[in-house]
């Protein structure tokens, strides 16, 4: 795929600009099966001059070959743009349950190659997606950095003679804890490797995150130096605009009651619980995801939690 990805980039840029390829020409016509919602068919194709591979030859047609080489069946590439609006929107929709919806459709029995057939398919087309996008954006002078200080509008775009705001930049960190990875050292085995790699700016490397890994031994050294001088405590001054909660001042009423609420919380919160709880198992060399979300849902960076203690 690699090898012909430059010609396929230009078969797809001349459909989206030209058409598909008329196939009425019966001078260099051959048949494929071609499997999409319509159903399973033939396909009629016609062979240019300057086509040097099969799939370059069925992109401009408007399809793509389940193999790289000698290819024996095809599926629209209208049906991978349909299938990828709809898993952005229903992640669980995966292309097994697409290969069992179009045999459904066809009214045939179970293909139990053709999951593995339309991810082969559905590989090729996002590569090709993506480097077309990289080409666009580089074309317009978009970068890595150009992203990141325009990945929200409301936040980062300004203009002329603009009022400046108190917060001009309002987000979240937050992480998930359902993609976990096992640590070889504990369950033997056969480590099955992944050499897929994502290439999006968004996401950090390990080494982009280890420039911090000190950072948090550090703030606790700094935290335990001013705790031991009280000199330091007239800097923490209450900001006017913040509603500040004096408990000194609390009736006994309200005492039990701010109690009563920080036990539910504690209860139903693992984050306003005792730091004992918020341990994760050792196990794990990969415990999650971590994420930076903008106010407006823009996801900026994120990265795996390797190894980290926190659940």
């Amino acid at each position: 795929w690699q090898e012909q990805m430059p010609r396929l980039i230009e078969a797809y840029l001349a459909l989206k600009r030209n058409g598909p390829v008329d196939s009425t020409d019966e001078r260099d016509m051959w048949h494929i099966e071609v499997i999409g919602l319509e159903g399973i068919t033939t396909h009629p194709f016609v062979h240019s001059d300057n086509d040097s591979r099969t799939n370059e030859m069925l992109v401009r047609h408007g399809y793509i070959g389940a193999s790289p080489e000698k290819v024996l069946l095809a599926f629209p590439i209208a049906l991978l743009e349909v299938y990828r609006q709809i898993h952005r929107v229903c992640p669980r929709y995966s292309l097994g349950t697409l290969s069992r919806t179009l045999t459904n459709l066809a009214h045939l029995g179970i293909r139990h190659r053709l999951a593995e057939q339309l991810s082969t398919v559905y590989d090729a087309y996002l590569e090709i997606m993506w480097r077309v996008d990289v080409s666009v954006q580089c074309a317009m002078g978009r970068e890595a950095s150009w992203y990141m200080q325009n990945v929200c509008a409301p936040f980062l775009y300004k203009t002329r003679n603009e009022t400046p705001l108190k917060f001009s930049w309002l987000g979240c960190m937050d992480r998930n804890n359902s993609l976990k990875l096992v640590d070889s050292t504990f369950r033997t085995g056969t480590i099955r490797l992944d050499s897929h790699s994502t290439v999006s700016s968004r996401w950090l490397s390990p080494e982009q995150v280890d420039i911090f890994k000190d950072e948090v031994a550090e703030a606790q050294k700094v935290s335990s130096k001013i705790n031991d001088d009280p000199d330091s405590y007239d800097d923490l001054q209450p900001n006017g605009d913040v509603a500040w909660l004096n408990v000194n001042k609390l009736s006994g009423a309200e005492a039990d009651e701010l109690a009563k609420c920080l036990d539910t919380c504690v209860e139903w919160w693992k984050a306003a619980g005792p730091e004992a709880r918020k341990k994760m198992f050792a196990l794990f060399a990969i415990s999650g995801i971590f994420l930076t979300v903008c106010r407006h849902g823009h996801v900026v960076v994120m990265c795996d939690m390797i190894r980290s203690s926190e659940l």
